[in-house]
């Protein structure tokens, strides 16, 4: 280990053992029980350091940053600093987790351990459950903070999709900050720590494993939204690190640019068409994963063939993946594709919003009439009505299911209770054949499937 130099190090250990502020501390807390941070040069803090620590770290956790911090980052050795706040956070989270003393969570943001992040993130959920929504959105921005690979692939799967929109929203805005921070858009931030920044070794095996999970349901989220990766960013990407070649190489790309055509990658062929024929690609090209409803079934069929062959799987249903045309005009705003088959609502809505819907308010009754979802880079929300259900849950109404798409954004407030409808539907309805194909095909699919699975289920009588 490199030692700092001295003066760094005997005044970052000074101030801690002498100038520290005097904070109040909980009576749960103790440098006395708390394991021992080590200096740099390998010797125990003295206890007078570890209780000015703790009192550092007490004044300055909930602030925007630290000035001391490269300072002690230098005389103490950052790894025993974070066993030292892990046991803060523990005595905090055994006293029952006091919102006047969520520094004790906050100084985990720049000193929590990567094996300490996926502990944090498990707990994020458990929290959402039991009302304690405030330390929960604390928790992500302390994993945003954290900036480690393992931290950021926790953050980064709360953002795709959570069984609470205020989860994922908040998810998705630390995401954002996070990517600012590295000078980057969200997109490009996913091919950074997803990838570059998240080396193997870094993971245990379950860490491991979430952390696929994570990067499938990044592309296929890329996927839906059109994500285009420009030439250069696509080949720095796929040359970044094995598993981005591996998925790259078990995925169909569609190549925008003069010539418009579909391609596979092959790490020792380069891109390649379905008929085995290299391609290159222009430098001002873009790269997009194909969407299947933007191909023939026949075509598909084939490139089905092509990856079969080549003994490569796909991390996510592409080309296999169950498609819905929009219809032929004149088609009316409504989409009714799923026959007679009666759904409980609130069993619907549940499903939809592990999946990224959301509901609309529920009205002066309690009850809710619909479920929604905004394909941003689509330009339409599709609003499901699958008839009312409490939000309480004490009852139900089974109901035939139905589909309208709206021109735009659409949230709770712009939605409103079920009264407006009828005005908004004259307003922003788009026909069912205008829908752009891949948000109709996305939105039927996904209220489609549900209602296959309950009618199995009416069917076995569960």
């Amino acid at each position: 280990m490199t030692l700092p130099a001295a003066p760094a190090l005997s005044s970052a250990l000074r101030y801690l053992a002498n100038e520290a502020p005097h904070v109040a501390l909980p009576d749960y807390l103790s440098a006395d029980t708390l394991p021992i941070p080590q200096r740099a040069d390998g010797q125990d803090a003295s206890i007078e350091m570890r209780r000015g620590l703790l009192r550092h770290l007490a004044r300055t956790a909930l602030l925007a940053g630290d000035p001391m911090e490269p300072a002690l980052r230098a005389a103490l050795d950052p790894e025993s600093v974070g066993a030292f706040v892990w046991g803060i956070f523990l005595r905090w989270h055994q006293a029952g987790m006091p919102w006047a003393e969520r520094w004790c969570l906050a100084a985990l943001g720049p000193w929590g351990r990567g094996d300490q992040a996926a502990a944090l993130g498990a707990q994020i959920p458990r929290w959402q459950r039991e009302g304690r929504a405030s330390q929960a959105a604390l928790a992500l921005s302390v994993l945003r903070r954290m900036d480690s690979p393992r931290s950021l692939a926790a953050l980064r799967a709360f953002s795709l999709g959570s069984r609470w929109r205020v989860i994922t929203e908040e998810a998705t805005a630390q995401w954002a900050e996070a990517a600012r921070s590295h000078a980057c858009s969200p997109e490009e931030f996913d091919d950074r720590a997803l990838y570059a920044q998240a080396p193997r070794e870094a993971f245990d095996e379950d860490g491991f494993a979430a952390l696929t999970r994570t990067r499938a349901r990044a592309l296929e989220a890329a996927m839906i939204a059109g994500r285009r990766w420009p030439a250069a960013a696509w080949w720095s990407w796929v040359s970044g690190s094995p598993e981005a070649s591996q998925l790259a190489s078990s995925l169909v790309w569609s190549l925008h640019g003069p010539r418009p055509r579909t391609a596979r990658f092959s790490a020792v062929r380069g891109l390649l068409s379905v008929g085995g024929i290299p391609l290159k690609a222009a430098p001002d090209a873009e790269f997009r994963l194909l969407h299947p409803i933007s191909l023939p079934a026949a075509q598909r069929a084939r490139w089905l063939r092509v990856l079969q062959v080549a003994g490569v799987a796909s991390p996510f249903p592409q080309l296999d993946r169950e498609v819905f045309a929009p219809p032929a005009p004149p088609s009316g705003p409504s989409v009714k594709a799923f026959g007679a088959t009666t759904v409980p609502p609130g069993w619907l809505h549940g499903h939809l919003r592990r999946r990224g819907w959301d509901r609309t308010d529920p009205e002066d009754n309690g009850n809710v009439k619909g479920c929604y979802r905004f394909y941003e880079a689509h330009g339409v929300t599709a609003l499901v009505m699958p008839g009312l259900f409490w939000v309480g849950g004490n009852y139900e109404l089974p109901a035939p299911v139905e589909i309208v798409f709206l021109r735009g954004a659409h949230t709770r407030s712009t939605l409103g209770w079920s009264y407006r409808w009828a005005e908004l539907f004259r307003s922003d309805a788009v026909e069912a054949s205008a829908v752009p194909p891949v948000a109709y095909s996305e939105a039927v699919r996904d209220v489609a499937q549900l209602v296959q699975r309950a009618a199995a289920s009416a069917a076995k009588g569960d």
